[in-house]
């Protein structure tokens, strides 16, 4: 048995070493656990920036989930439990009607804008208009106990939410208007708006197909420059210009509906990303019909090569103006593109190390251009080989060969490549060496001679100052004449068909002077000493052999 005594003790013992221990794990050791705090918790609600708030309290808001919209308004928790869905409600109402401001403006920064002029915990969002009065909307940056700081609506204007609330008339557009359609929601518009929308979308392509063909009509007695763009591309360039228009009277034909808000701010950001779009498109068709125009003045003149460059530079436009199409989608939907543009300094440099070769074929085209080496629609001679430029892009440069083939070279490789242009010669030199038999004689050699002379002469084509026709040398087995003349014209037809007639009549010549061509000869010598058959011992000597 333990003594009691003893097992008091003990128990104590044990009391006083978990008290202690308890101690030591609640309280700070050192001077570096005192700044040790708990980490911030995302807030569930989504409400770590002033955009995210107020999108976030017009969702709720939009879906009929009141108490939830709102816990994203300064109350206390008693004025929550009191009029919080009240007050939630009748915000909605405001901002769905009498709201003037752009959410896409609010920052999307948890800090929110420093730029605005308000208190740095202070958010302007826009107006609420109703008769003559007019309250800011406002959102306040308020800390939260062991969660990341969060945007509510600020006191200052939920204050003024009731007495705007009660001065709201009945909405314009009910009136009249059967009440099923007023009362049944797709998407929070109601089923009116949306029938609305879809009358507007014809209604505002015909009220832009009339403006077009009203500019159409009074551009046919005007001479200015925009003038002839237009009726050189007059097809190309309607159909861009019709959506642009479209798209802007649709945009003018909401604004008369009072849409909610959450609604209005989608399809402002729809519009915007199909506008954007649709003005690249007409930047795009009128540039290309302007780089047309300034090809065919630079065509037949010393500036003939500015084509080519005019062609290249509407390329790298267009590339350009898909980046900033890009950008602008991008900011329309609520991404932070200067993260993007501070990033394209770094992100360019690894582009270029990741992308040397297209960097290279991009300045060779350049190069090319500059220094007026490559022409659409001439023709050049690459090593052994002819064909005619098809087209000049950013990468390479197509080129329609003799064959009829298409050849595809990259511009640097073109740019260190020796390149013959043939479209601006004025006459083609005809030039091959003509090989006669070794069994021609002197005199017949003389008689060729003077008869490819006169064939020469005879020919209108051939300029006769440089024509020639000489005795060269001798070959392995032939006598070698050398021809040289220029025939005086650039088109490769013509040229084949003038030397095809002056080489018939060289045979002719040949021929009547009684030799001929040479044909390639080869002496072979074989000589015949016969073949000895091997020494065959006799058969009594290779039995006695094999016995030994």
């Amino acid at each position: 048995m333990v003594p009691s005594s003893f097992r008091v003790r003990a128990i104590l013992a044990a009391a006083l070493a978990c008290v202690a221990t308890n101690v030591a794990v609640s309280q700070p050791v050192g001077p570096k656990n005192s700044a040790v705090t708990q980490p911030e918790q995302a807030d569930p609600y989504g409400r770590e920036t002033p955009r995210r708030s107020a999108l976030g309290f017009l969702r709720a808001a939009q879906n009929g989930k009141y108490s939830v919209a709102a816990m994203y308004l300064q109350l206390s928790d008693s004025e929550r439990r009191r009029q919080g869905e009240v007050l939630a409600k009748q915000v909605q109402d405001l901002l769905d009607r009498a709201f003037v401001g752009h959410l896409a403006l609010l920052s999307d920064q948890p800090e929110g804008s420093i730029a605005d002029g308000l208190a740095l915990n202070m958010e302007f969002a826009g107006t609420i208009t109703v008769g003559e009065k007019k309250v800011d909307v406002l959102l306040v940056h308020v800390a939260v106990p062991a969660s990341a700081s969060i945007w509510l609506v600020a006191p200052e204007t939920l204050r003024e939410i009731p007495g705007l609330h009660a001065k709201l008339d009945q909405q314009p557009l009910a009136e009249g208007i059967p009440e099923f359609l007023v009362r049944t929601n797709v998407l929070g518009v109601h089923l009116s708006n949306w029938l609305l929308l879809l009358v507007f979308i014809p209604v505002a392509w015909g009220g832009a197909t009339l403006i077009v063909w009203i500019v159409t009509f009074l551009s046919r007695h005007a001479h200015s420059y925009w003038a002839r763009v237009e009726f050189e591309g007059r097809g190309k360039l309607n159909r861009p210009f019709t959506f642009v228009l479209a798209i802007v009277i649709h945009y003018i034909l909401t604004i008369w509906l009072e849409l909610p808000l959450l609604s209005r701010y989608y399809y402002t950001r729809m519009s915007g990303i199909l506008l954007s779009c649709t003005v690249a498109w007409l930047l795009s068709r009128l540039v290309q019909r302007t780089a047309a125009i300034a090809s065919n003045r630079f065509n037949g003149t010393k500036w003939a090569a500015g084509s080519a460059a005019v062609l290249l530079g509407r390329r790298v436009f267009d590339a350009i103006l898909i980046l900033l199409v890009v950008l602008v989608s991008l900011n329309i939907l609520g991404f932070d593109t200067r993260t993007a543009l501070a990033g394209l300094g770094i992100g360019g440099i690894a582009l270029a190390l990741s992308m040397q070769k297209t960097l290279e074929n991009f300045l060779g085209g350049v190069t090319l251009l500059s220094d007026g080496m490559l022409r659409i629609g001439d023709q050049y001679k690459l090593a052994d080989r002819v064909g005619t430029v098809e087209d000049v892009r950013l990468r390479s440069t197509t080129f329609r060969m003799s064959e009829g083939t298409s050849l595809t070279i990259p511009n640097g490789v073109l740019a260190v490549k020796e390149i013959e242009t043939l479209s601006g010669r004025s006459r083609t030199l005809m030039q091959s060496v003509i090989q006669l038999s070794r069994e021609t004689t002197a005199a017949q050699l003389r008689e060729v001679l003077a008869e490819i002379k006169r064939i020469l002469a005879a020919q209108e084509r051939v300029e006769p100052e440089d024509a020639r026709v000489r005795f060269i040398g001798f070959g392995a087995s032939s006598l070698d004449l050398e021809l040289f003349a220029y025939i005086h014209t650039s088109e490769t037809p013509v040229f084949l068909a003038i030397r095809e007639d002056i080489l018939f009549q060289i045979m002719n010549a040949i021929e009547s002077s009684g030799t001929r061509l040479a044909l390639p000869a080869q002496t072979l010598l074989v000589a015949d000493k016969g073949i000895a058959a091997p020494a065959v011992p006799p058969r009594r000597a290779l039995s006695e052999s094999v016995r030994a």
